[in-house]
């Protein structure tokens, strides 16, 4: 693929993570990942790690900025991204585990 072919507020996947298209440039793309975001917690100094489906939780998508890094994917990455339709963001799930 190439960085035109993405649009900001299209669904993309890597093969492992499905990811919300949030910037495009000439050669890269930037997305935030939004079927798994690690979170972590500090109550009364303990740490707890836990995880959250944006696609659950609109708040997780809306910036910018976001909640969420936004990750770069360049030119060499885009060769193994793919678009999603929208219909079929809910039920996605990653090819490979990664």
């Amino acid at each position: 693929m190439q960085a035109n072919d993405f649009e900001i507020g299209t669904y993309f996947t890597n093969g492992w993570a499905l990811w919300l298209c949030t910037d495009v440039g000439s050669r890269i793309i930037a997305g935030i990942r939004v079927d798994r975001v690690e979170t972590a917690t500090l109550r009364d100094g303990v740490r707890t790690n836990g995880s959250v489906d944006a696609r659950r939780d609109p708040s997780w998508l809306s910036g910018p900025p976001y909640k969420i890094a936004e990750m770069v994917f360049d030119e060499d990455d885009l060769v193994e991204l793919r678009l999603i339709a929208a219909g079929e963001v809910s039920a996605w799930v990653p090819d490979v585990v990664g």
